[in-house]
């Protein structure tokens, strides 16, 4: 009979259980922990994704960078029996994201990356469950676009910082199958200003709308962020969106989810 990850990780315990197995600088300084300590870390993430609902060969998708928190997450999905299904944070186009998304049939999502969230989707407390900003934008991505993607063309100017550079805007576009019914999911990636996004409707076969409703999130500015006493400082609005000679405008720092 095959070994499995798990298998392998409970000989080494056995073997190793004193000794170190991951290493992680905190004030200044290398922390171990041993092989038995992410053990029983790793047992109380399985139990924790049991108790809210994930099941067995259900997927759940993990966005970090290296750190202990990846690795003992990865080991407590699969203590509950669910699937790994690993998100890099070098996935810079929302489209790769989607793809990964949708055909991993994903039903939950850690986040241990500081660059994207130094806490998380979620964070639980004593009192509930808190929301934060990471969660919003894939409950967005996830719950809001259209079933197909359809191929774009977007031209946009370059944010420069330093010697590196990337676009202002990124965008994802699906419809349904029957290509009546629209949703444009844009990132405005400019922390100071707006930006103007112009749609071909003509080439989509819509009639130009005068106005557009759409789903925005961002908050005063982009340091703000989601906080037990300030639980919805930054999440998904409802406006209405007016089309000028076929541009709209968005909002700085911002995700929006247009539908047409």
């Amino acid at each position: 009979m095959k070994k499995t990850i798990i298998d392998l990780f409970e000989q080494s315990v056995e073997k190793f259980g004193s000794r170190t197995f991951l290493l992680e600088k905190h004030d200044g300084a290398f922390q171990p922990t041993t092989y038995a300590e992410c053990k029983q870390e790793a047992l109380k993430i399985g139990a924790g994704l049991a108790a809210i609902g994930i099941k067995p060969k259900q997927t759940v998708s993990i966005l970090a960078e290296g750190c202990n928190n990846w690795i003992l997450s990865e080991l407590g999905l699969l203590y509950a029996g669910a699937i790994s299904v690993p998100l890099s944070i070098k996935l810079e186009e929302a489209n790769d994201l989607l793809f990964r998304l949708r055909h991993a049939d994903v039903v939950d999502i850690a986040c241990f990356s500081p660059i994207v969230n130094t806490t998380g989707a979620i964070f639980v407390h004593k009192d509930g469950i808190l929301k934060r900003t990471t969660y919003h934008v894939f409950d967005m991505y996830v719950n809001m676009l259209e079933e197909y993607m359809v191929p774009t063309n977007l031209r946009t100017e370059r944010l420069v910082h330093g010697k590196a550079s990337t676009g202002v805007m990124d965008c994802i576009l699906t419809s349904d199958k029957e290509g009546t019914r629209y949703a444009l999911a844009v990132v405005n990636k400019d922390p100071e200003k707006s930006h103007s996004l112009n749609i071909d409707f003509e080439e989509m076969g819509v009639k130009m709308p005068k106005k557009i409703s759409g789903t925005v999130l961002c908050g005063s500015s982009p340091d703000d962020f989601n906080e037990v006493g300030a639980e919805n400082r930054v999440v998904p609005e409802e406006r209405i969106f007016e089309v000028k000679d076929g541009s709209v405008e968005l909002p700085a720092h911002s995700l929006v989810v247009l539908k047409f």
